[in-house]
């Protein structure tokens, strides 16, 4: 505390023999501003006096800041009320679209706050719609660095933004594409599939389009295996149950507006009645699945003496025509504790 005294006595000193000093230059500028010359050379001096002033304020007002209580709080928590004030500040959408929210305004408020936030990975790992801004977001994306992100792209995004992203993919957590026009699917699709995604916990694509999108023949989602893949979310999309990474699945759920379009093997993919067998049959750590209307039409026949063992699932959701739903139930052993939707 001394110090910080010692300090601030030295600094008013500073600040009178300031004034002072240049009370008494301003004396003998009115008696030597009498030619041009001298008035510029005058107003020179004047201007350096005025940097020298707000160098010093500044730095009075850095030194006050660091009395402030909020001041001496561990990183760590600063972090986390940092964390704290853009959820408060998205959950009112008040904040400009191209701005992240919450977080420009603690930057703004002194020097060791802007210093916290920028070495913060985790604070600028979060990505909407709502910034649009493609010069924000690849600002944000460098104060990501390689921490874990959370994007969430919806309609308006474009082919440039795409390009934003993709090479993000590698150490991203989880990616939601909603509401995706079908002529930017495929665009999305052929520069996300050729990411590798080890990384990636929770994957979620919806189409909005009235007729579903068949996925690329031969494509997967990811380039390479989805190791850590917990939630995903397909709506829309026709695509071979081959697809979906056996394991540690936590999470499926597909879904399709009409299931007249599952009747025709040769048009959907789904059809495979033991794709979907195996794949059930490897994800035994499924706690909800949800099929809707894509159900393969086999299950219509089928007898049911496959069993299909999913212990941990505790909600299960099947839509589409009686008989397929029937046989499929036959052949799933659940436990009492899974509710039925």
């Amino acid at each position: 505390m001394k110090l910080f005294v010692s300090s601030d006595v030295q600094a008013s000193t500073i600040f009178s023999d300031a004034f002072a000093r240049l009370e008494c230059e301003l004396n003998q500028f009115q008696s030597a501003i009498q030619t041009p010359k001298a008035r510029a050379a005058a107003l020179a001096t004047v201007d350096q006096n005025i940097d020298a002033a707000n160098r010093l304020i500044l730095s009075m007002l850095t030194r006050r800041n660091m009395l402030v209580p909020i001041s001496v709080l561990p990183v760590e928590i600063l972090v986390r009320i940092f964390h704290l004030n853009a959820v408060v500040a998205a959950s009112a959408r008040t904040y400009s679209p191209t701005l992240s929210p919450g977080l420009v305004s603690v930057m703004h408020v002194c020097r060791h706050w802007r210093q916290v936030a920028l070495n913060d990975s985790t604070l600028w790992t979060e990505f909407s719609t709502s910034p649009r801004d493609e010069d924000w977001i690849a600002e944000r994306l460098s104060r990501a660095r390689n921490a874990p992100l959370i994007i969430e792209l919806g309609a308006s995004v474009d082919r440039d933004m795409v390009f934003l992203f993709t090479p993000h993919i590698s150490h991203t957590r989880e990616l939601y594409l909603r509401n995706i026009p079908s002529i930017t699917h495929s665009v999305i699709m052929q520069e996300v599939s050729t990411q590798k995604a080890s990384e990636l916990e929770c994957f979620e694509l919806r189409v909005s389009s009235t007729l579903p999108i068949m996925h690329p023949a031969g494509h997967s989602f990811f380039n390479g295996p989805l190791p850590k893949l917990r939630v995903l979310c397909l709506s829309q999309i026709l695509f071979p149950w081959s697809l979906v990474p056996r394991g540690p699945l936590t999470q499926l759920r597909v879904a399709l507006n009409e299931e007249d379009f599952t009747s025709h093997p040769e048009v959907s993919p789904h059809e495979d009645l033991n794709q979907l067998i195996d794949l059930l049959v490897n994800c035994p750590a499924l706690e909800v699945l949800h099929l809707e209307n894509c159900l393969p039409v086999t299950l219509s026949e089928s007898s049911g003496e496959q069993t299909i063992h999913l212990p941990r699932l505790s909600r299960l959701f099947l839509a589409g025509s009686s008989s397929r739903v029937r046989n499929l139930l036959k052949m799933l052993k659940l436990s009492s504790s899974t509710t039925l939707v």
